[in-house]
């Protein structure tokens, strides 16, 4: 990541142009999410409330419990968050994802500031 950060910065002062650049955080990400919110992005992104409603009975009443050593911690109860394991949380977490920097490109742009991204793991073409 450190290089093409680099590659980045040297392509910008070529060009004499502006860079900012952000940095997130995904540790833990999966366990952040506000489920009402995403339930409420699931409905805005057209799922059908029938199946928004099984998704979120999916997350109610969830608890755990944790290994120490060689005991078990006492049961806790999950309030945020998508379900760790479930094949549906990856998918989850990226409609959140979406619905983010949507919300945060419509934020920016009444600054005058864009946001370009891509997900194929390959540098702007800058020149």
């Amino acid at each position: 990541m450190i290089f093409t950060l680099r590659q980045l910065q040297e392509k910008v002062r070529e060009q004499h142009s502006s860079l900012f650049a952000i940095f997130v955080d995904l540790k833990k990400a999966f366990d952040m999410i506000i489920r009402e919110a995403l339930w409420k992005i699931l409905l805005k992104f057209g799922i059908p409330s029938k199946l928004v409603n099984i998704i979120a009975d999916l997350h109610k009443n969830n608890s755990e419990q944790v290994i120490v050593g060689q005991d078990l911690t006492d049961e806790f109860n999950i309030m945020n968050g998508v379900r760790q394991g479930c094949e549906l949380a990856p998918l989850l977490f990226n409609v959140f994802m979406t619905a983010f920097l949507q919300s945060l490109d419509r934020v920016l742009q009444d600054q005058g500031i864009g946001i370009r991204y891509r997900f194929d793991n390959k540098l702007h073409n800058l020149a």
